[in-house]
């Protein structure tokens, strides 16, 4: 774990099969999971191993902790999303996702919803811990992100399509970002800002005015 300035803070989970990982909220502690299906939860300050389990069923290739810290989601290969309480170590729920090989678990930041994101190019939108609330359709889909504000989602595919959601599943906006390969897309703090990783190399910044987008697209509608 290193700090902004550069500098290596602590060593975590020295495994040399290290699948996904995720920070707490509050960024004190850092879960990891490696290619054997053990997930470690171990201090970011000391990194000391905190608690440890295995995730027998299927190879994990993803997982996400929830806005207060009490849950981390768990995506395997054989399509299921495992929810554990970390506080209390338990699998309490099981999600029968049937999505080919998700990538990433997202949840909201008010922990309304969990988005899983498949390479079969879907999202799935989850509340309530498994009710399906809706899917999203991205052909080619590498990467996705909530706004801040909570209203939108947004994804972006291989192709250079980025699309803007609804969280109810409605089409908001879609735009062609002149480049191939996106790898990542983020929202700044404030929403004002999209930010577009490729995986040659190349970083763009979008400026965004999500109301006037929400406006127009209730115009339309």
């Amino acid at each position: 774990v290193w700090n902004f300035q550069g500098e290596l803070l602590t060593k975590v989970n020295k495994s040399r099969q290290l699948i996904s990982y995720s920070f707490s909220p509050d960024y004190q502690v850092l879960a990891t999971v490696d290619g054997d299906g053990m997930v470690r939860l171990s201090g970011i300050k000391t990194g000391e191993l905190i608690q440890s389990f295995y995730i027998k069923q299927g190879q994990v290739n993803s997982i996400g902790f929830s806005p207060r810290g009490g849950v981390l989601a768990i995506a395997t290969d054989d399509s299921d999303i495992r929810l554990w309480n970390i506080k209390q170590p338990h699998l309490f729920n099981v999600i029968s996702s049937e999505q080919e090989q998700i990538f990433r678990l997202i949840y909201s930041d008010d922990g309304k919803l969990l988005a899983s994101a498949s390479e079969e190019g879907s999202i799935k939108l989850w509340q309530n811990q498994d009710q399906l609330v809706a899917i999203l359709p991205h052909p080619q889909l590498t990467c996705f992100d909530f706004s801040p504000d909570k209203k939108i989602i947004v994804s972006a595919s291989s192709d250079g399509i980025v699309k803007f959601w609804y969280r109810d599943g409605r089409l908001v906006s879609s735009f062609h970002s002149q480049v191939q390969n996106i790898s990542s897309i983020r929202f700044n703090g404030d929403g004002t800002m999209l930010s577009l990783g490729t995986a040659d190399g190349k970083l763009l910044l979008w400026n965004l005015d999500l109301d006037y987008l929400l406006d127009e697209a209730e115009s339309y509608q």
